[in-house]
């Protein structure tokens, strides 16, 4: 079989998304993308600075989301503020998201030792595609964070499960694992579950017992529990610093 093949569900799925999605290119700013970015001058006028990504996402909140203000600030610095190049980042960040499901289904029916993984990969990503769950974050700008927050989370995911199949622990690739944990931190406080999700796979592909998993699961890949450790504590440093600004 050849690999070309292994796509073609997935192209398909990701073409039927696109013609369903692309009547958001036309779509306007609303809700909240006024006072986030339509009234948010700083990220159109001004040189960048960390002040203009580390604000609260709404004035008097908690909300520390620094990664998605500078996706919108690279944004209108090549493009100028358009709804249409808005949506379409979004929508692209959809599909993305889509394609690292049906990766992820196949590498984990692959894992098991599943029959027939395309037809699983698709059903998944068929499913993730249509959930109406996705239809606001996806439609709506200001659904950015969740959109980002996913991808990172979803390819951290993919990177996790790519090396239990290569039955070894890469000190590189683990670093690549916490990078993501840290951007998906920086897009949105969902991403604190990226560790959890990581054991929970480790958990879908082993065998043997929880306790027997948690001890193994820590002696063998104790570099990325401690990118895990290290890359919150960066996050949560830069969280507090800029919250007491």
């Amino acid at each position: 079989m050849s690999k070309f093949f292994k796509f073609i569900p997935l192209l398909l799925i990701l073409l039927i998304v696109f013609v369903t999605y692309k009547q958001v290119l036309s779509f306007d700013y609303l809700w909240d993308d006024d006072l986030l970015i339509v009234d948010n001058v700083d990220l159109i006028n001004n040189q960048f600075n960390w002040d203009i990504i580390s604000r609260p996402v709404l004035q008097g909140s908690s909300y520390f989301r620094p990664l998605v203000f500078l996706s919108w600030f690279i944004e209108f610095k090549f493009f100028g503020q358009s709804s249409s190049i808005s949506h379409l980042i979004n929508l692209i960040i959809f599909i993305f998201n889509i394609g690292l499901v049906y990766w992820l289904a196949y590498l984990l029916g692959k894992a098991n030792k599943k029959g027939d993984l395309i037809l699983l990969a698709s059903i998944c990503a068929g499913l993730y595609a249509i959930h109406p769950i996705h239809v606001e974050t996806t439609a709506w700008v200001s659904g950015r964070f969740d959109l980002m927050a996913t991808l990172f989370t979803l390819l951290a995911c993919v990177l996790f499960i790519s090396q239990c199949l290569k039955n070894q622990s890469s000190v590189f690739i683990n670093l690549l694992i916490g990078i993501c944990y840290f951007c998906a931190l920086m897009s949105k406080e969902l991403g604190l579950v990226v560790p959890i999700l990581i054991f929970i796979l480790y958990l879908a592909i082993s065998p043997n017992s929880f306790k027997l998993n948690f001890f193994r699961f820590i002696k063998t890949y104790y570099n990325l529990v401690g990118f895990f450790g290290i890359f919150f504590i960066i996050y949560y440093i830069l969280r507090v610093y800029s919250m007491q600004e």
